[in-house]
């Protein structure tokens, strides 16, 4: 049985992995771009505020809430600039990005122990991760580009997870879903560089004087190194797939944006 599986509600599709779904109390899926009213190159589900397109993608973000179970009232945005920066969403910051004014700035994670407080990261080649500790209630949701995963932001969230929650990693689910492939992620001599300090030849595969950087699996190597034992990858490239995925590759930054989203339910 494959781990991971799509689901259609109210012609909303979303991407979900069944050991996740599994934890009781928490909510999550990994948005698509079917099932809203965005047009044109958006069309249809374009959840990103800044693309100009911000009436459609509020209801695009009802729809999704109201399809998923999602607290709408409650959903955290974060506001990403490929940093590895996590932040503790409370009651103060929950909300902020959609139904409150936002002041969670140049931050790619975030995390909460609060119920009903769903945590959103956009991607659209990035890897989305999402991190559930299935022992002591808290969860995260983090946006890794290359940048990133280079500086290891799913540990960092993991460290302040365990800081602030006292979240052991080896009680931890970790989710990545679609982001591109190795096959589709070429790269330059500069960009292999840069992970010299890395055990990363096995990242690489070269093609001419390019190569093809398996994002995927460095962030595989970022959570196991960190403790993490569940993990669980979807094989869904954003850029083999435009038709069902946005993608900033394939069509050349004329595209919306993903989301990665999980919530506890209080249900615990």
């Amino acid at each position: 049985m494959n781990d991971f599986y799509y689901r259609e509600t109210d012609g909303v599709v979303t991407l979900h992995c069944r050991a996740l779904d599994s934890v009781p109390g928490v909510r999550h899926c990994f948005t698509t771009r079917r099932g809203g009213v965005s047009e044109g190159y958006l069309a249809t589900m374009n959840l990103s505020f800044s693309r100009e397109d911000k009436e459609n993608v509020t209801e695009n973000w009802r729809r999704l809430c109201k399809a998923e179970g999602f607290c709408f009232e409650r959903m955290t945005l974060t506001d990403q600039t490929h940093t590895t920066f996590v932040r503790l969403v409370d009651e103060r910051t929950a909300g902020m990005g959609i139904a409150k004014d936002s002041d969670i700035k140049d931050i790619d994670g975030l995390m909460t122990c609060l119920p009903e407080t769903p945590l959103a990261v956009f991607v659209a080649d990035c890897a989305p991760i999402l991190l559930c500790d299935r022992v002591g209630g808290a969860v995260a949701a983090v946006h890794s580009g290359w940048r990133g995963t280079h500086g290891g932001i799913a540990a960092k969230a993991l460290q302040k997870m365990k800081e602030q929650f006292g979240t052991e990693a080896k009680n931890v689910i970790a989710v990545l879903g679609p982001c591109i492939c190795q096959n589709c992620y070429e790269v330059g001599q500069d960009f292999k560089d840069a992970f010299a300090d890395w055990d990363a030849e096995h990242l690489f595969i070269p093609k001419g004087e390019k190569y093809h950087f398996d994002l995927k699996g460095a962030n595989r190597q970022v959570l196991e190194r960190a403790g993490v034992e569940e993990i669980y990858i979807t094989d869904e490239c954003t850029s083999c797939n435009p038709d069902l995925l946005f993608s900033h590759r394939a069509t050349g930054g004329k595209r919306g944006n993903m989301a990665g989203i999980i919530q506890l339910t209080g249900n615990r």
